[in-house]
């Protein structure tokens, strides 16, 4: 016997589902729905936050190429992604409320921006000027950030504004006369 034990984050429900003479594996997300069809020779036992994986060995239909695809495709449900934008400029600030589940952007507007987060961001870290994002769920996280960068572009001049944490910003040249 051959076994993969894989470790589950919190909040996620897993299942097998028989189809058609087909077994399959379900994955629930507090946001979302997988599932990834079973190879044959192939079972799972979950104990707590582990999932183990098991194959019968004498099992000749389910070869190492087969075990390696399903693993990477299944772990790769699993990963959590990590964004952040910058706030750059004077009199740009963030507060996030962890109670309502909020963020609170001063943009240099008359008022105040209340933007509530999805249900697939886990994480928010907040310090002086950058806001951190963690999330299961990579394009959604992305949308979301779209969004924010959105409501203040970057200046082509003063290169204040929101950007990404990592984006490189290229200032045009001021004309004298």
């Amino acid at each position: 016997m051959n076994s993969q034990v894989i470790q589950l984050p919190p909040n996620i429900i897993i299942n097998e589902i028989k189809l058609n003479n087909s077994r399959y594996i379900g994955v629930k997300y507090p946001f979302n729905s997988l599932y990834f069809k079973l190879p044959a020779g192939l079972f799972f036992i979950k104990k707590e936050s582990q999932l183990f994986f098991n194959s019968n060995q004498d099992d000749r239909g389910f070869s190492t190429c087969h075990k390696n695809r399903f693993f990477c495709l299944f772990k790769r449900a699993f990963l959590s992604y990590y964004k952040s934008f910058r706030l750059n400029g004077i009199g740009l600030k963030v507060k996030y409320d962890s109670i309502l589940n909020t963020l609170e952007l001063k943009l240099g507007f008359s008022h105040i921006i209340k933007l509530a987060l999805p249900k697939h961001i886990l994480k928010v870290a907040v310090s002086k000027n950058t806001v951190s994002f963690v999330s299961y769920d990579l394009i959604g996280l992305g949308n979301f950030l779209i969004r924010i960068k959105k409501l203040k572009i970057i200046n082509a001049y003063k290169g204040s504004g929101i950007s990404y944490r990592k984006e490189k910003i290229v200032l045009k040249k001021i004309k004298k006369k």
